[in-house]
């Protein structure tokens, strides 16, 4: 697990005039954010024989000398059958319906390793007139950091409030609250990040990690 943490204050409640109010009305609150690069466990990898090229859900036709017979279906199985690759004939094309969608056969191609898929790529690389990409990914569990990662949100959040409380003349009481902050400019960005690796010239599009940023406010009693 790679991490990466970022503390922010958020605001800083430090003395109430109105008498009504009670003790817990006195808070620090205290955001922090973790990263979290989970490694893939496996792949499919789709493998194609159109004369189009895919990116980020369209499709456009390749038109010019980029536009190769494809080679029989027959050759390509035995390709894979040779290197001994795991893989499924499909006539569907991910289940979309519309003008622009045909029932071109397609191969599925079941890898476990990231080894395995640059393997893949090397022996399809001479095989001119076929297309191929990622379809799907499967990501290690995030579940496995969860115990050391809220430990050390904590840990440093708390931290941060008994500071800022010292340098006031204050101290920390108990935790009033958790908060998990999401749909922030920073998930935004993250999942269009994601995205971004379909297109062709994307420079960490060979980087098959992804990163979930996990973002918590912590809200501190101060006495």
């Amino acid at each position: 697990m790679k991490t990466n943490f970022k503390l922010l204050i958020i605001a800083i409640l430090i003395a109430c005039a109105n008498p009504l109010f009670s003790q817990e009305s006195r808070f620090i609150e205290v955001a922090s954010s973790d990263t979290i690069v989970l490694k893939p466990i496996g792949f499919i990898y789709k493998i194609s024989f159109e004369t189009k090229y895919e990116v980020m859900g369209y499709s456009f036709p390749i038109k010019g000398n980029d536009s190769i017979p494809p080679p029989p279906l027959a050759d390509v199985k035995k390709v894979l059958t040779k290197n001994n690759f795991n893989f499924e004939i499909s006539d569907q094309k991910d289940y979309v319906i519309s003008k622009d969608a045909g029932n071109d056969t397609t191969i599925l191609v079941t890898l476990k390793t990231e080894t395995d898929l640059k393997n893949l790529i090397k022996v399809l690389t001479p095989l001119k007139g076929i297309a191929g990409k990622i379809k799907e990914v499967k990501y290690e569990s995030s579940a496995s950091y969860n115990t050391e990662m809220y430990k050390t949100l904590y840990t440093r959040a708390l931290s941060d409030a008994t500071t800022i409380a010292k340098v006031s003349g204050n101290t920390i009481g108990k935790l009033i609250s958790t908060e998990e902050v999401k749909d922030s400019f920073f998930d935004y960005f993250s999942n269009y990040n994601e995205l971004l690796k379909d297109l062709p010239y994307y420079k960490d599009k060979d980087n098959l990690n992804k990163t979930i940023i996990r973002k918590l406010i912590f809200k501190f009693q101060m006495l």
